[in-house]
């Protein structure tokens, strides 16, 4: 099962390698764009959990790169957003938050689908990925919702609700302290705060993460589609919070439901990001040069991640390696399944460095239209 899960990780990659190729129209920012993820540790630590998480991430990702390459091949657009429709249906089936994803492949399709002149065709190419993602997964809410009165019933969701916050509510202190619980478990720790990284640097890499994102979204080229793929965290983030509140005016828990890991399902925005920002850094330089930086990222990206997970290796067994050795199998995934999760993501980001450097790729010339040369 933990295997399975490192896998289905690992599998986003290639998706989120093409993300990053289309919007930056370079190869080489694609690969730089696939590997970003390993700066974020705990994003490769889930594949070591048996949860629903992976699988997500898996279908997510996929159904964002099919409906990014409708927009930027327009030979395949049709097919990309039917293969998005799928991709979204499975998402789907797997988690409520896949709801969120539904609006940004909606704007996708209507960008895709305003190409051609006819009014009927823009119609049904606009509804062709969301009536399949209806017809794979989405039945499953609209059954919720008729009956049981509600999307996603939860235990949480059905405690009664209190028309006067509780005793000592301050809505400041919860702002600032979701921003930091949200922040430090967006890098490294999920619900574990025996396994946490170093505060003070995970809180300088969330200044610079939102600094580098405000770079690549005003001075990028393909900002508005940059924009439009930070639209579903966002609004991750968001529901976070909302509930999270709900939750806090009821019960007085500050820290109840928020949660970093839930916005990995859009990923695909960190890494078109990185992309982008490689080119942006590198486009007035030598092809030399550019090789070298990119391999330079690639590996310390690597570094970044085998330091943390040493981090969390060192704190999870301690001094008593044989015991936890011995209690492997009964463990949440944190021993033997983080270098499992790890190896995994490697060896798709490897195999996909393989195919960007040795192959011809289309290269954007412009929104939907592409054309093929081979690349260093």
């Amino acid at each position: 099962m933990r295997i399975s899960s490192a896998a289905m990780l690992a599998g986003a990659i290639p998706f989120l390698v093409s993300v990053g190729r289309h919007v930056s129209g370079s190869p080489r920012a694609g690969v730089i764009g696939g590997t970003s993820v390993l700066l974020m540790p705990f994003f490769t630590n889930i594949g070591g959990f048996i949860n629903n998480d992976p699988m997500l991430v898996l279908t997510c990702s996929a159904a964002i790169c099919f409906a990014v390459r409708a927009l930027y091949r327009e030979e395949k657009a049709r097919t990309s957003l039917a293969l998005a429709g799928v991709a979204l249906g499975l998402a789907l089936l797997t988690k409520g938050l896949a709801l969120l994803l539904v609006p940004v492949v909606a704007v996708f399709a209507a960008l895709v689908a305003w190409r051609w002149r006819s009014w009927p065709t823009r119609i049904w190419v606009f509804f062709l990925p969301l009536v399949i993602a209806f017809a794979v997964g989405g039945w499953w809410w609209l059954r919720n919702l008729l009956l049981l009165g509600r999307i996603q019933p939860s235990t949480l969701g059905d405690r009664e609700r209190s028309a006067i916050a509780h005793e000592g509510y301050d809505l400041g202190d919860f702002i600032i302290g979701a921003i930091v619980r949200f922040n430090r478990t967006l890098w490294g720790r999920g619900a574990r705060d025996d396994i946490a990284l170093p505060t003070h640097i995970v809180d300088v890499a969330g200044l610079v993460l939102v600094g580098l994102v405000l770079v690549a979204v005003i001075v990028g080229s393909e900002r508005r589609v940059l924009a439009l793929l930070w639209t579903f965290p966002v609004l991750i983030v968001a529901v976070i919070f909302v509930n999270a509140h709900g939750i806090y005016w009821d019960l007085g828990s500050p820290d109840r439901g928020i949660q970093g890991r839930y916005v990995y399902v859009g990923i695909a925005a960190f890494c078109a990001t990185f992309a982008s920002l490689a080119v942006i850094v590198t486009k007035r330089l030598r092809a030399a040069i550019r090789r070298i930086l990119a391999s330079i990222f690639c590996a310390f990206a690597v570094v970044a991640t085998a330091l943390a997970l040493g981090w969390v290796l060192e704190r999870s067994w301690g001094a008593d390696r044989a015991a936890a050795l011995a209690s492997i199998a009964t463990s949440h995934g944190v021993a033997l399944t983080l270098p499992i999760s790890v190896v995994g993501v490697g060896l798709a980001a490897s195999a996909a460095l393989v195919t960007l450097f040795l192959l011809p790729w289309p290269v954007r010339t412009g929104p939907g239209r592409t054309t093929t040369r081979v690349t260093n």
